[in-house]
């Protein structure tokens, strides 16, 4: 048995500015066209090959900025998908009921324990944002994973 697991960059929007980055900070998004079509095409792949472990991977930007994150994570449930969303912290409280209904595994960006340093670079109250992301999920009825991610640089 084998693994699929596409990462779909559905945006280049985000609300921070790190300079490590590599996306553009436009605001542009994945069309629904295109994300209709390459969720039927992955669903397809998935039921033609009967994958039994598969993982779809939403990043960007910040993907909670795109205008269908939500639809897209009721597809991934509804095909029994496994999904996982690449996130600054910053919107989680916006979206915690659906994060709740549809339990994706989460990574959240936090560059340092350190305060100023995590705000260094990624702007202000990223850091602030983001432990209060980890703090809402953990007060919540989440029960899906939180995985930190962090950018390794000389002063960390």
């Amino acid at each position: 048995m084998f693994s699929l697991s596409p990462w779909i960059f559905a945006t280049e929007n985000c609300n921070l500015r790190c300079p490590y980055c590599f996306e553009g900070h436009v605001n542009k998004n994945m069309s629904k066209e295109v994300w209709s079509a390459t969720s039927e095409h992955f669903i397809q792949l998935v039921q033609d090959h009967v994958i039994r472990r598969t993982h779809w991977r939403i990043s960007g930007g910040e993907p909670f900025l795109h205008p269908d994150i939500r639809n897209f994570m009721k597809i991934c449930k509804d095909h029994c998908l496994n999904l996982g969303i690449a996130t600054n912290g910053s919107y989680v409280t916006d979206f915690i009921s659906d994060i709740c209904q549809f339990n994706p595994f989460l990574q959240i960006s936090l560059d340092s324990t350190d305060k100023y340093l995590n705000n260094k670079y990624r702007g202000e109250k990223a850091f602030e944002n983001a432990v209060q992301a980890i703090e809402v999920l953990n007060n919540s009825s989440y029960s899906g994973v939180i995985s930190i991610k962090s950018t390794l640089y000389s002063e960390n």
